[in-house]
């Protein structure tokens, strides 16, 4: 499992990889889960940043009738540096045929750009208390898609936990489901050190965590890299292997696993290296 930290901050950023982080994603959770940073800070961060260190972005969350709004959204963030992936949020879209639209766009459009980044679509455990579709459901818009990542998250960030909402054996089916059609997964929503053996049970490829790794556990404080250390050793022991040992493995799953897929969240670490 791997982890990546959302950063609002060039400091942020420093701090997860001083940590130990190798996939960060910029965001602005000021303006939501899914929230959109400044291109500037995007691309301070990628110049900042060790070349060998992931980027990713967010690009927002979306309503259903803002598809074109979404699609340059992510082409922006893509163009300001982040290359790894580009993430948008399926918010407060009701209907399937919506989103459905909107993910058709984003991924087009990115994939017309450059093949080799990955788009990760994001759905919300508490999608009933916000009016937008299911991840099952977004699930099968993804697979019939040029998306590459599954994300879930929690929309309301106001103490709720992923867990709260979805259990082992509901996160675990939604993992068999999108590695059953080559597509990665990446969950989100407050989790922490405490979280890791449950998500491990997930078989989830990616944890996002952001307010563990913060100043006093608030994600609008600044992430501190004892705390990023700290969480990237418990993934470590819990899975008894080197991040090294982990890469080279979820490699060889890559090459099984990713039914014609152009890319998945891993394909920076071979860039970098062509890049020295």
């Amino acid at each position: 499992m791997e982890l990546v930290i959302p950063v609002m901050t060039l400091q942020d950023a420093r701090a997860a990889v001083e940590g130990g982080a190798r996939l960060i994603s910029v965001k602005n959770l000021h303006e939501g889960s899914m929230g959109a940073n400044l291109p500037y800070t995007i691309r301070t961060v990628r110049k900042k940043i060790p070349r060998r260190i992931r980027l990713g972005a967010t690009a927002g969350n979306f309503p259903g009738y803002m598809t074109c709004t979404a699609a340059q959204a992510a082409l922006g963030a893509v163009v300001s540096g982040a290359r790894d992936h580009v993430t948008v949020g399926l918010y407060k879209v009701p209907s399937y045929r919506e989103a459905a639209k909107m993910v058709k766009a984003v991924s087009d459009t990115i994939k017309r750009f450059d093949k080799r980044i990955g788009v990760a679509v994001c759905s919300f455990a508490d999608y009933k208390e916000i009016g937008s579709i299911s991840p099952k459901e977004t699930l099968d818009i993804l697979v019939d898609s040029q998306a590459d990542i599954a994300v879930i998250d929690v929309a309301n960030k106001d103490g709720k936990h992923l867990f709260d909402y979805m259990s082992i054996e509901q996160l675990h089916s939604f993992v068999e489901g999108a590695h059953s059609h080559g597509l990665w997964t990446l969950f989100l929503g407050s989790l922490g050190k405490d979280d890791v053996s449950a998500l491990l049970q997930t078989g989830v490829d990616i944890m996002g965590a952001r307010s563990t790794v913060c100043r006093e556990g608030k994600w609008y404080y600044e992430v501190e890299k004892e705390k990023v250390r700290e969480l990237v050793k418990t993934i470590e022991e819990a899975e008894g292997k080197s991040w090294i040992e982990r890469w080279w493995e979820r490699r060889q799953k890559k090459k099984k696993r990713l039914r014609g897929k152009t890319c998945g969240p891993e394909h920076m670490i071979e860039s970098s290296k062509s890049k020295g």
